[in-house]
């Protein structure tokens, strides 16, 4: 039997798809790994900005209950110089 070019073009085909069939297999491997990986980076990123914002509020409302707190704490002194005085008549 002869070898025709058509037998080489044939199997430097079948070469060629084997070859481009792993290519796309890492490309895409390598496409997922990357995507997964942003994927848990803007995870990461949106449950930082979730727990920064929780932080905040948390201090704020600190900052309320202390300042609640003072204006609770004048208004007892406040009642015991009136009370000392109604007293000391």
């Amino acid at each position: 039997m002869k070898w025709k070019i058509a037998n080489t073009l044939f199997v430097t085909s079948i070469f060629l798809f084997i070859v481009g069939a792993i290519f796309n297999y890492y490309q895409s491997k390598n496409s997922i790994e990357s995507s997964l990986e942003k994927a848990r980076r803007i995870k990461k990123e949106k449950a930082e900005e979730k727990r920064a914002e929780r932080e905040a509020e948390e201090q704020e409302e600190e900052e309320l209950y202390a300042e609640v707190m003072e204006v609770d704490e004048i208004d007892k002194e406040i009642e015991t110089i009136i009370n000392k005085n109604k007293n000391g008549k």
